[in-house]
């Protein structure tokens, strides 16, 4: 009777092969937070230069290797962005854009811009945002303080 192929085999060495070829380009896969951090910092400023050059398939590259950096640091589970506290969430809250300021590609940030004299709210979704580049635009009543937010008109 011939031997049965291993399926496991066949499963698991394309992922572990797609691992290493991460680790390769970016410095290593850290399974702790205080390590990726850095890592993703670095993995934002290329996507910005890519984005900036108009070479989508390094920026596909770039988002697809922020993914891997938060599937090893979420144990390998694939479920990167279940809750507030989950590695997605941890990179994008430690290396978002000061308040205020025009975040690069791929980075969270809100600031505010005027249109025709009115204050619009900008909320930049990053790297692991639903889409490419996506963002909120919200008029803000100037009579408010946006506490959240910590802008004051």
């Amino acid at each position: 009777m011939p031997a049965r192929p291993n399926r496991t085999r066949r499963t698991i060495l394309p992922e572990a092969f797609e691992q290493g070829e991460t680790a390769r380009r970016i410095g290593g896969l850290p399974t702790e937070p205080e390590a990726a951090v850095p890592i993703f910092r670095k993995l934002l400023k290329r996507y910005h230069a890519a984005i900036l050059q108009a070479d989508h398939e390094e920026a596909k590259r770039i988002s697809e290797d922020a993914d891997q950096l938060a599937v090893t640091l979420n144990g390998g589970d694939h479920g990167i962005k279940a809750n507030e506290d989950s590695p997605c969430y941890l990179l994008e809250r430690a290396t978002q854009a000061k308040l205020g300021a025009i975040p690069m590609y791929g980075q969270t940030g809100e600031f505010t811009i005027k249109i025709d004299g009115i204050p619009v709210l900008i909320k930049a979704d990053g790297i692991y945002g639903i889409g490419e580049h996506g963002f909120d635009a919200n008029r803000v009543d100037e009579t408010l303080v946006c506490r959240q937010n910590r802008v004051e008109l």
